[in-house]
């Protein structure tokens, strides 16, 4: 059977239209390298850096490994990540002490009106993604998505066919 392409398929490419896994990847990418661009030139901040800011905002101070995993990062980016804030005067580190070396990530008071306006911008940013989308299909996307990222463990599962 051949596929017929229609505008939509070619904005999106044959394998995003597909597959739904390609189709839900290219909207993250898109959605990554729009808030990417955006925050960096209007806020000097890299994707790391707001989901830190952003969760330190929302949750207060956190050790590097709770924050990373608020943020949904890996913890080797977000020390990098944190270093680069503490030398802007956004964040402060301080030892826990204890055998496990554990640091506790605050955010100054730079920090937090840096967080504080990143914040309102991407409720701003996240209200005009979904302009024009009704409150019931909201509701059942939502549901969806939380069903798909519960699956993704199990698509490693998937025995390889070569």
């Amino acid at each position: 059977m051949e596929a017929t392409v229609t505008r939509q398929d070619e904005e999106l490419g044959f394998l995003a239209e597909t597959l739904l896994a390609v189709r839900v990847i290219t909207l993250a990418n898109r959605l990554t390298r729009n808030a990417s661009a955006y925050y960096r030139e209007n806020l000097d901040l890299g994707m790391v850096e707001w989901r830190l800011l952003f969760a330190l905002e929302k949750l207060g101070t956190l050790t590097v490994g709770a924050l990373a995993k608020a943020a949904e990062t890996e913890k080797a980016a977000a020390s990098r990540a944190i270093r680069g804030l503490q030398e802007r005067g956004m964040v402060t580190a301080t030892g826990l002490g204890g055998q496990g070396g554990a640091v506790a990530i605050s955010m100054t008071a730079n920090g937090t009106r840096l967080a504080k306006a990143a914040v309102q911008i991407s409720g701003e940013r996240d209200a005009r993604l979904l302009d024009g989308i009704g409150q019931g299909d909201l509701i059942v996307f939502d549901k969806v998505l939380r069903q798909l990222l519960r699956q993704v463990p199990a698509m490693a599962e998937v025995p390889a066919m070569m």
